[in-house]
C-alpha cells in the first residue's frame, strides 16, 4: 500500500473528525462514547471546528494519505521562544495501525522541526493508553513517569 505524507489542508476537516472519533471510541471504548453527550464528546475531541485554522496555519500538522484517502493526522505546534514541539495528537483509522501510518507521519514532523531548528518534540501521553506509550517508544521516544495536578475555578 502506498502511503504519502502531506501538510494538513482544509479538505480534510471531515476526514479528521471522523478519525479522531474512531480513535476516541477505540480509547475510551464503544460503550463509554455512547453514553457521553454530545457536548462531553467534544470537550475529548481534539478536531474541534473552531481549531482547525489554527491547526492548519501552525505549519506541524500532516496527514497520511493512502489510496487516495486520508488515513491518519498529526496535529503538532511550536511552542513559542522554547525550540520544541508539542505532540497534541497522532491518530490512525482503527483498521490501518500497526501499518507505519504513525510512524511516517511522525517522521515527517521530525523533518519539519529540523527544518526550523526545532530541538526537541514532547508530547503528554495517558499512563493508561497503552498503544500510545508502545508507539512512541517504537518511534525512539523518551517516556518518563509523569504526575498532573489541575485546578478548577
Amino acid at each position: 500500500m502506498n502511503i504519502s505524507i502531506r501538510p494538513l489542508a482544509y479538505a480534510d476537516y471531515a476526514r479528521i473528525n471522523t478519525i479522531d472519533v474512531a480513535t476516541q471510541k477505540q480509547y475510551l471504548g464503544d460503550d463509554a462514547w455512547g453514553k457521553m453527550t454530545e457536548s462531553e464528546q467534544q470537550v475529548r475531541l481534539v478536531s474541534r471546528k473552531k481549531d482547525f485554522a489554527w491547526h492548519l496555519a501552525c505549519g506541524f500538522c500532516f496527514v497520511a494519505v493512502a489510496e487516495s484517502i486520508v488515513s491518519g493526522f498529526i496535529y503538532a505546534y511550536e511552542i513559542p521562544n522554547t525550540h520544541k514541539v508539542y505532540i497534541e495528537y497522532i491518530a490512525v483509522v482503527p483498521s490501518m495501525q500497526k501499518m507505519g501510518i504513525g510512524q511516517k507521519l511522525f517522521a515527517a514532523l521530525r523533518v519539519q522541526c529540523r527544518k526550523n531548528h526545532i530541538r526537541s518534540i514532547w508530547s503528554l501521553i495517558n499512563t493508561d493508553n497503552t498503544r500510545s506509550l508502545k508507539f512512541h517508544q517504537r518511534a525512539g521516544c523518551v517516556l518518563r513517569p509523569r504526575i498532573e495536578a489541575e485546578y478548577l475555578l
